[in-house]
C-alpha cells in the first residue's frame, strides 16, 4: 500500500515549497533571488515525480496517500494566489499545471482509498474532499531555534489507532461527530512529547496543522 512514507515526503516538500515561494514569487528574477529560485523549481520538480508516482500506483492508495496528495494540492493552490505581476508566466503556468494534477489524482484516488481502507476513509472523509492550504507554513523564520531541537529519543510508544482518536476529536469525526476541538489528556501527553521520530512526529505536526 502507498501510505507514509510518501506522506512524510509530502510534508517535507510542502515546506520547502512554502519557503521557496516566500523568497521568489513576489520579486522579480533577480541575483538575490536566484537561491530560492532554484529551490523553487526543485521542489516542483520532485512535486512532479511524486505526483506521477502517485497517479501510477492509485490502486494502492490509502488514506494517508490521498490526504498527502490534498495536502500538495493546497500547497500548489497557495503557491498560485502568492503569485504576482512580476512572478515569471512560465513559473505560473507550471504551478498551475501541477496543481491541476494534484487535484485530477485526488479525484481519482478516491474511489481507490475508499475501497483500500474503508474505516479510515469513514473517520478522516471529510479531509479528502477538498484541497489541504497551509496559509504563511513558515512564516518570517529564517531558520530552526536551536533551543526547540531535542536530541533524546523518546520512549513513549504513539499507535496508529491512539493517534487517528487524537485527530478525530480535533475536526469532530467518528464518535467525537459534532465536538471538534476534543484533546484528552493523554492526546495532549502524546502530541507534545519531545523526542518523537518519524511516523509519530508527522502525526504530532498534523495535529497542530488542524488546530491551526
Amino acid at each position: 500500500m502507498v501510505s507514509w512514507g510518501r506522506y512524510q515526503l509530502v510534508l517535507t516538500l510542502i515546506t520547502c515549497l512554502s519557503y521557496a515561494e516566500a523568497g521568489h514569487l513576489d520579486k522579480p528574477h533577480s541575483h538575490h533571488t536566484s537561491f530560492t529560485r532554484t529551490s523553487l523549481e526543485r521542489t516542483l520538480d520532485a512535486l512532479e515525480r511524486l505526483l506521477r508516482y502517485l497517479d501510477r500506483n492509485r490502486g494502492s492508495l490509502i488514506v494517508d496517500a490521498l490526504w498527502g496528495i490534498r495536502m500538495v494540492e493546497g500547497g500548489l493552490k497557495d503557491a498560485l494566489e502568492s503569485t504576482t505581476p512580476n512572478t515569471e508566466p512560465g513559473l505560473v503556468e507550471r504551478i498551475r499545471g501541477l496543481r491541476e494534477a494534484a487535484r485530477e489524482g485526488a479525484q481519482r484516488g478516491l474511489y481507490y482509498a475508499h475501497r483500500n481502507s474503508k474505516v479510515q476513509f469513514g473517520k478522516f472523509s471529510e479531509l479528502l474532499k477538498r484541497p489541504w492550504v497551509y496559509q504563511n507554513l513558515v512564516g518570517g523564520l529564517a531558520r530552526v531555534d536551536p533551543d526547540l531541537v531535542f536530541g533524546r529519543m523518546s520512549t513513549l510508544n504513539i499507535l496508529p489507532r491512539e493517534s487517528d482518536y487524537c485527530l478525530m476529536g480535533i475536526i469532530g469525526s467518528g464518535f467525537y461527530e459534532g465536538n471538534s476541538c476534543t484533546i484528552t489528556d493523554k492526546c495532549w501527553k502524546q502530541i507534545t512529547d519531545l523526542g518523537q521520530r518519524d511516523y509519530s512526529i508527522t502525526h504530532q505536526l498534523l495535529f497542530f496543522f488542524l488546530i491551526r
